[in-house]
């Protein structure tokens, strides 16, 4: 499907409300942020109009936040799940009946984990109270437009790319000196970590997109905004987010070159692409930026990982023995009750809170999806798209704590709903091959 046959009016809203969003953390005028809450009213039965907004703003609470300080992640997740509410027919509750049977025993673990806690903190647990509402009615919906949903999130992060660069230009964004006494880049009061996380699911949404599109104008924009915002993780100084956006891409080039025979005709583009990125760094390492430092592998093995091996040691030698089923409770300031902090790691952190029994009945929950995600990836590409996302948040998972992060759990729900949902994007890809063949036969009686 060409990304022209996507724009109408429903399209254009769906990426007017992040781009107003955008605008107005940049420039704070009230006006823009009261457009956008007034288009998402307007098109409040719109679900799937509304998700590259709630997808955008779920990236960092920090970033995307009022002038008075409250935080617009949370508001637009709740938008969303009221539209979710609203759209969803009395028929589509019966095709989620295991789900929400799944999702109410992980809440009432949760809810028994947490009062159980070393603290008694229900904080983490409210979190989930946003992600699972939204998880069970992706699972529901059926003949979504799939195609809508990455193009817009495309576009969507695309513009996001710009709004790095303005940022970038006009002293938004400031090296700022931590701890460690390296100018790392952030924005306003935002960890320089935190900020080279949010720019991930950016910089993998349009390497994603560059690889999957036919369009030669969208493509190349594409790869400027994941230079753009690779760039800007480096100079956070992350190690994590910007080996993940590695790592991610490199599962691209396996699944687009390799496994997928019409993605050979791209080699030659994608081996340029990788020149290219060997002389950027070759350059970025000859230059007197101290962030850099960072990034080198040794300098990762000697810091032990900013002392996030340490603390791994101590809790898993002492604190894990104790707590080995059920952990110490749902949530960070458990660990920091018991320790000098979490692990920052996806595998280790849940383990500690919640217990090999907790973390068992998550990834039992989610890995069918994601599985489903990926055999369904011999049909279209398209599948590929909120697969590339899981897997490289979860390898930034491994240098920072991501498994309640709200972007984590929208990037899962998409999994839901993509691997739910084939009919679509099925007919279209017949579609094309159809017109293709019916090309192929006009040649040959020529």
């Amino acid at each position: 499907m060409k990304f022209e046959e996507q724009i109408d009016l429903k399209f254009i809203v769906a990426v007017a409300i992040p781009f107003l969003l955008m605008a107005y953390v940049q420039i704070q005028n009230p006006v823009l942020l009261a457009l956008a809450f007034g288009l998402a009213v307007l098109y409040i039965a719109k679900p799937f109009v509304l998700l590259p907004a709630a997808f955008v703003t779920s990236l960092s609470t920090e970033y995307f936040k009022m002038a008075g300080g409250a935080s617009l992640t949370p508001i637009f997740l709740l938008i969303l799940i009221i539209s979710l509410i609203v759209s969803t027919k009395a028929t589509e509750y019966k095709q989620g009946g295991k789900t929400l049977i799944y999702i109410l025993v992980l809440i009432v673990y949760n809810a028994i984990s947490s009062a159980l806690s070393v603290t008694g903190s229900f904080e983490a647990f409210s979190l989930t109270l946003f992600y699972f509402p939204i998880i069970f009615y992706m699972s529901i919906k059926r003949n979504a437009d799939l195609n809508f949903v990455y193009k817009t999130i495309s576009l969507s992060c695309l513009i996001f790319s710009f709004f790095l660069i303005y940022s970038f230009l006009t002293g938004g964004m400031e090296m700022a000196v931590g701890n460690d006494s390296e100018n790392r880049l952030t924005f306003g009061d935002i960890n320089a970590n935190r900020y080279g996380m949010l720019c991930v699911p950016v910089a993998t949404v349009l390497l994603f997109t560059f690889l999957n599109e036919s369009n030669l104008i969208y493509r190349l924009s594409s790869l400027f905004g994941a230079f753009i915002t690779l760039f800007i993780i480096i100079l956070t100084g992350s190690r994590s987010a910007l080996y993940s956006v590695v790592g991610g891409f490199v599962l691209a080039l396996w699944f687009f070159v390799l496994k997928k025979q019409e993605g050979k005709g791209k080699f030659a583009i994608i081996a340029a692409l990788a020149i290219a990125i060997v002389i950027g760094m070759n350059y970025l390492s000859s230059s007197d930026l101290l962030v850099l430092d960072r990034l080198q592998v040794d300098s990762v093995l000697e810091a032990g990982g900013s002392g996030r091996m340490d603390r791994a040691a101590y809790l898993f030698s002492n604190v894990f023995p104790n707590h080995p089923l059920f952990g110490i409770g749902l949530g960070g300031e458990n660990e920091y009750a018991v320790s000098e902090g979490p692990c920052h790691n996806i595998i280790l952190d849940p383990i500690i809170q919640i217990g090999l029994v907790g973390v068992l009945l998550y990834w039992i929950f989610l890995i069918p999806f994601i599985a489903k995600c990926y055999k369904r990836t011999k049909i279209t590409p398209i599948f590929f798209f909120p697969l590339m996302l899981f897997v490289t948040v979860f390898i930034n998972g491994l240098g920072e704590v991501i498994f309640f992060e709200r972007h984590f759990w929208i990037i899962i729900s998409l999994c839901v709903l993509y691997a739910n949902n084939q009919t679509s994007v099925h007919l279209t890809h017949k579609r094309q091959r159809k017109q293709s063949s019916r090309s192929m036969e006009a040649v040959r009686v020529l």
